[in-house]
């Protein structure tokens, strides 16, 4: 095949292997001099140059062995379409721009043109718009050629872009995954494990809890709040059984003609589905980072190295010719327990999880698709949709339970639940639907491709199955699952009779639905029956069943003689001869995780005293206990808080809850002022929120809560978060023990440190560095306050022991005070001279008044500064600490001058409890000295030396000598 010239002999050869059965040699001879030909031959080449490295040969004319130019390094010889400059002798350039095509050619191929000339666009269009205006580099070479025969030779274009992927993000991904195999340790057997004792196991726990929060904080979470666990009693055999039956065809095959009486209107419009993808859409639908890789172990990482253009360019082929390489639509099938000891396989909910690159290019399709389809979808199709969807089908529920007894109106309402309704949901019902709703033709085929051609292997406990072909339900974990299913469903939504319903208002509301999740509402069970006799067929159709065990009815009855409101506990709604559930009056459901009974949403009872408990046990330090208390904890029920029925005191009762658990999370003595709870930590608190303000304004927000009781203050009402903020702070301020935060807020990024969870320093430090910044760590002085006790100095000075006199005065911690100093001084100057600053520490400059010694005098190319650093009474005004430094050295301006044509002077200027001087910060984030993650650094080091300082102090013996002076 390689003849001496390196020119690539029996090409014909080739292509015919290309074309398969559908061409013979003959007929690809008569295409030498068409544009196709040409752009497959290149194609080729490009292949077979990217496996077998070109050499340079010594003359150019075959036979003559003495005539052409010779390869030096003045003159190399270069075979057309290499780079020059390139260094990589391994890969061959072809250029396939439209410049190398004659006019004939294009004459000829009057259909290629059209391809060929729309690719050129394209491409250049996708190149121009690309980071820094790169235009194609050698990655581009099979992607712009498999644009360029889309139309000509669709199956040599997909198999284009399958040997890009597997030259580039699937060979290093097989290497990371072998590399990480042999990592792993393998399982000792014959060994008797030995007895591990409790202080053991307790040390490993921690160590194990460390390094999930160090690699992901939400897993960390979930492992100490998740009460859900597989049983062990439950085996892979009997898993696999269960899931095979389930996935693979039925019995009984849906009747998807009945889909066709429930016809809904046509998009207007889908022709956006099939349009070039732009860099814009492939920015915007990035894969996370921590996402799971799929079998073809490509992370999100390897994927993410792969240019962007090449990625828009790549999707663009696939959605044109309605396919992608196979080896990315495979998957990998996992369990989640949906309780606490699962022993029964239908108890697991399946997550299948595909390739990175499939579902970077689905997530790319769904905005498209969620984009079409905009209002279409039902009107009372709540879920996955644009807006507050859940506040909505939350409101109106307790809306229709509530007007029942006002308007002394009857109710029949049913909770419909789906039993396995992502995995039964009919694939046939699915692509009948998308057909009905008039979608491209290509994206119909390319949503058959996905789901007939993959396949999937089933994971749980350590076993993997054989790979099986799911033949029903979409693939949870896939962006286009929840549209498609919902497409489907929405046929089922259209059954219901539109003459039934509940009269809310001037509103006929049939039913509620959230996905799956599906309430319908009437006035009477006659009616109730009719609409469960209406949407059965519809469910069958699309492979979808009741869930007998888990559905129920409730039912109020008018009384017209008596004037009242009877509640009707007897079953007389039926599902295929099977009675469906009554409530009972005194039974309470759960809807989108609120908790209702026949009357409406029931009041507060949210799991947060248990969780509390659950983190204050976790092996984790105090500073990352809090950190999941912030971000975590509180957010994950404030949901059920927003929507439940609100009272004030039911909030005040959590608000005290949670102060009493960071009491103890902390070390914080009783007598720790509310507002230095509530208060944000840039006033100088710990930014716990308050329930009593934030829930009822977070429902109002949304809708949950329309009266104005609860956010009303001092006859003012509380109308966002600024104003919680401000009301808290003036409390705070009001305050002896935090008198000297007034300054906190003007430096923010200072107090990171209180809630980002940092590793920076030990729990104890932490603990004793927030008893600092709130001024409540022991002395005689604070623990005097109301009693007839000695309040003087511990070591004999004539003072009141206050934490400013310890920290600031005391002779005891004279020494620790400097080191204070020091430390902050060093990493200032670590900081600096990373930064390309030259630096000085305590020089000694002879002025008019005397001998100056600043801290630090910075040179720059044209500057000269200097720094000096102080740490001073929580008393003292920040910027007039400042100001008396420069007055200090304000006499080294002279010599300053003969330095550096620029000279400034500054301070690093902050008090006891880590509040900065803003006038300082602004001085040295102007000149670039320091960044904001520095602030909390110096905030940290000067908390950390005052509790060094204050524990010296307490463990001191000695004692300052008084002598008394005699008299006469």
């Amino acid at each position: 095949m390689w003849a001496e010239d390196s020119t690539i002999s029996n090409m014909n050869q080739l292509l015919l292997a290309c074309f398969g059965q559908e061409r013979t040699l003959e007929s690809i001879k008569g295409k030498r001099r068409s544009l196709a030909y040409r752009i497959l031959v290149d194609a080729e080449k490009t292949k077979l140059m990217t496996v077998r490295p070109y050499r340079p040969r010594r003359n150019v004319a075959r036979g003559h062995p003495n005539d052409g130019p010779e390869a030096d390094e003045d003159n190399p010889v270069v075979e057309p379409g290499r780079d020059v400059d390139s260094e990589d002798d391994s890969t061959v350039i072809y250029s396939w721009a439209p410049e190398s095509v004659d006019a004939e050619d294009q004459v000829s191929e009057g259909d290629t043109t059209i391809c060929y000339n729309w690719s050129v666009d394209y491409v250049a269009l996708v190149d121009a718009s690309s980071e820094g205006n790169t235009v194609s580099a050698k990655e581009d070479i099979c992607v712009n050629t498999a644009l360029a025969i889309l139309d000509i030779e669709p199956e040599l274009a997909l198999k284009l872009t399958e040997d890009y992927l597997m030259r580039t993000v699937a060979v290093d991904a097989l290497e990371s995954f072998d590399r990480v195999q042999k990592k792993k340790r393998k399982n000792r057997v014959g060994r008797k494990q030995k007895e591990i004792s409790k202080r053991k196991l307790r040390k490993l726990e921690y160590a194990r809890m460390q390094d999930l929060y160090k690699k992901t904080r939400s897993e960390c979470y979930e492992k100490i709040f998740s009460r859900a666990s597989i049983g062990d009693k439950l085996c892979s055999e009997d898993t696999f059984e269960f899931w095979k039956h389930l996935l693979k065809d039925d019995i009984r095959k849906p009747n998807v003609e009945l889909l066709r009486a429930t016809k809904p209107v046509a998009l207007p419009d889908t022709s956006l589905l099939l349009e070039p993808i732009l860099i814009d859409e492939v920015v915007t639908s990035r894969i996370p980072f921590r996402s799971s890789p799929g079998p073809d172990n490509v992370t999100p990482k390897a994927w993410n190295r792969v240019p962007v253009r090449v990625k828009a360019k790549l999707f663009t082929v696939w959605i044109k010719l309605a396919k992608v390489p196979n080896f990315i639509v495979e998957s990998k099938t996992i369990f989640l327990p949906k309780k606490e000891e699962t022993i029964s396989p239908s108890d697991l909910r399946p997550v299948s999880i595909a390739s990175v690159i499939l579902r970077h290019f689905n997530k790319v399709l769904a905005r498209r698709m969620s984009t079409i389809m905009g209002e279409h979808f039902d009107i009372f199709q709540l879920g996955f949709r644009p807006f507050d969807g859940i506040a909505q089908g939350l409101s109106t529920l307790n809306d229709i339970l509530k007007c029942v007894g006002s308007n002394q109106q009857g109710l029949a309402l049913a909770s419909v639940d789906i039993q396995k309704a992502f995995d039964s949901v009919d694939h046939g019902a699915i692509f009948e639907a998308l057909e009905e709703l008039c979608f491209p033709e290509e994206f119909i085929r390319y949503i058959r491709f996905i789901y007939q051609e993959a396949k999937t292997k089933l994971l749980f406990k350590g076993d993997v199955s054989e790979p099986i072909h799911p033949a029903r339900g979409v693939r949870q974990g896939d962006p286009l699952s929840p549209l498609l299913f919902l497409i489907v469903f929405d046929h089922v939504l259209r059954s219901i009779p539109p003459n039934e319903g509940f009269m809310l208002g001037d509103k006929l509301i049939s039913h509620l639905a959230y996905a799956d999740d599906l309430i319908i509402a009437t006035n009477s069970k006659r009616s109730l029956q009719r609409i469960f006799d209406a949407i059965l067929p519809t469910l069958g159709a699309t492979g979808l069943e009741i869930n007998l065990d888990k559905s129920f009815t409730l039912t109020w009855v008018k009384d017209d003689k008596r004037k009242r409101m009877l509640f009707d506990c007897s079953e007389a709604v039926y599902v295929r001869n099977r009675p469906l559930k009554a409530l009972d009056v005194v039974d309470n459901f759960t809807y989108l995780g609120v908790r209702f009974n026949s009357k409406g949403r029931l009041s507060i009872k949210s799991e947060l005293g248990s969780k509390l408990e659950t983190l204050l046990k976790a092996p984790l330090k105090p500073q990352q206990k809090y950190f999941l208390l912030l971000k975590m904890l509180i957010p994950g029920v404030m949901h059920e808080l927003t929507f439940s029925q609100l009272h004030a005191g039911s909030l005040k009762k959590l608000d005290l809850l949670l102060r009493k658990r960071v009491r103890a999370m902390l070390h914080l003595p009783h007598d720790t002022p509310i507002a230095a709870f509530h208060a944000t930590t840039y006033d100088g608190g710990l930014g716990l929120p308050s329930l009593r303000w934030t829930v009822p304004l977070l429902a109002a927000k949304r809708g949950a809560y329309k009266k104005t009781q609860l956010l009303m203050n001092s006859g003012k009402i509380v109308g966002n978060n600024g104003d919680i903020h401000r009301l808290y702070r003036n409390r705070l301020l009001e305050s002896c023990d935090v008198a000297g935060l007034k300054e906190a807020n003007k430096v923010p990024s200072a107090h990171a440190w209180i809630t980002d969870g940092t590793a920076l320093m030990s729990g104890r430090k932490f603990v004793q560095a927030v008893q600092i910044r709130l001024n409540v760590l022991y002395s005689r002085g604070r623990a005097a306050r109301g009693r007839s006790m000695d309040h003087q100095c511990t070591r004999g000075c004539p003072q009141p022991e206050t934490l400013n006199h310890i920290l600031q005065v005391c002779y005891a911690t004279h020494k620790l005070r400097i080191k204070r100093h020091d430390d902050v001084a060093n990493y200032l100057n670590r900081g600096l001279s990373q930064r390309g600053f030259t630096v000085h520490s305590e020089p000694m400059f002879e002025t008019s008044k005397g001998t100056l010694k600043p801290g630090l005098v910075i040179y720059s190319e044209d500057e000269v500064t200097v720094c000096d650093i102080q740490v001073v009474n929580d008393q003292f005004p920040l910027i007039t600490a400042h100001r008396n430094k420069y007055e200090k050295y304000e006499p080294l301006v002279e010599k300053l001058a003969n330095l550096r044509s620029k000279f400034s002077i500054t301070s690093l200027t902050m008090n006891w409890r880590g509040i900065l001087c803003r006038k300082s910060v602004e001085d040295l984030l102007i000149r670039k000295m320091i960044s904001t993650r520095d602030l909390k650094l110096f905030a940290v080091k000067v908390l950390e030396g005052g509790a060094m300082a204050h524990q010296v102090h307490q463990n001191m013996t000695a004692c300052l000598r008084t002598v008394k002076k005699g008299e006469g």
